[in-house]
């Protein structure tokens, strides 16, 4: 198992602990969004085999943004876009309402 696969099963472990907490799981729900861009990218990227700084090198931006978008810090969907599309890939975003939620 590869230091990458290791530490996303760390995470995982991590996670699944955290959110046992009602506090920490409100707060997860509301930047779950955040937190799953943030992951399939950091995972897609290292699956490639590419480091942040040769993304950020096809991107024409800097390594400091990548390591931020892989945190989840306020990532702009044209930047998301970008690093998807220098990966080979391409962002898929959705509205889909909750199901038990009215206006």
């Amino acid at each position: 198992m590869d230091r990458a696969t290791r530490q996303r099963k760390r995470f995982r472990e991590y996670r699944k602990r955290q959110l046992a907490d009602p506090e920490f799981r409100k707060g997860f729900q509301k930047f779950k969004e955040e937190f799953q861009l943030a992951l399939s990218l950091a995972k897609l990227r290292e699956e490639r085999g590419i480091s942040q700084a040769k993304l950020a090198k096809k991107m024409g931006t800097s390594q400091a943004v990548i390591s931020r978008m892989e945190r989840g810090s306020n990532v702009r969907i044209g930047t998301a876009i970008r690093a998807a599309q220098a990966l080979n890939a391409h962002l898929k975003i959705e509205i889909v309402p909750d199901s038990d939620k009215t206006i």
